[in-house]
């Protein structure tokens, strides 16, 4: 019997042919709770994963029914193929059928105990991965070089505010009026001429240099 941790119930269950009798519910919930999440050995005994060792009458009494209900709910399960049932010289083992199906989620953690290739293949797993991006990235770098593929975006143009054109017009030393140059291209929809503006401080740089900062006009060509 295990002990600690928890399991995973899907909601379908409350469609469960079993789920209106009580009892048949009862006993196998308590199978699965008490089931081996992974493969364990005992006093020589082997028992796998979704394997529960009980006894009716144990059983009977931690859920407050009689032995005979015990019985009959197994029986039922067992009509049902959702376990197998076997007895042995420690008490009865059963197997709940389709207990991987129940807790999928832990199969992946339970292969990696029980089985040490699959543990080697799970923490390798991560290093293959990163090499084959690795190999793709290394790809994609020889065809932007070959002009194969595609050639890193620009940066995203982001609109100045005012003190950020003051603050760069004053270390320039230039006279631009950086309120003026901030409302001119703020109507243009910070286009040049019919072109997205790239860089502002180049703008800047421009509209110092042609002097034209006392007429915007001038400034719709570049």
């Amino acid at each position: 019997m295990t002990s600690g941790g928890f399991i995973k119930l899907h909601r379908k269950l409350t469609e469960w042919e079993w789920y209106s009798d009580p009892c048949t519910k009862d006993v196998f919930l308590h199978l699965l709770l008490t089931a081996n999440h992974k493969t364990r050995r005992e006093k020589g005994v082997t028992y796998k994963r979704g394997q529960a060792v009980f006894g009716r009458r144990e059983m009977a009494l931690k859920l407050g029914i009689s032995e005979r209900n015990v019985r009959t709910a197994l029986n039922h399960l067992k009509s049902t193929n959702e376990i197998t049932i076997k007895a042995t010289k420690r008490g009865s083992v059963a197997t709940i059928i389709n207990y991987d199906k129940y807790q999928v989620a832990d199969i992946e953690s339970v292969q990696q105990s029980d089985q040490g290739n699959d543990q080697k293949v799970t923490n390798n797993r991560p290093t293959s991965d990163q090499q084959v991006t690795t190999n793709k990235n290394d790809k994609n770098d020889k065809n932007i070089k070959r002009g194969g593929g595609k050639s890193p975006a620009p940066p995203k143009f982001i609109i100045p505010s005012i003190e950020e054109i003051e603050a760069y017009c004053r270390e320039r030393g230039n006279d631009v009026d950086a309120e003026r140059f901030w409302n001119f291209y703020n109507s243009k929809g910070w286009y040049v001429g019919k072109n997205k503006m790239k860089s502002w401080k180049s703008a800047v740089i421009t509209w110092e240099k042609r002097n034209g900062h006392d007429s915007g006009e001038h400034y719709e060509e570049f």
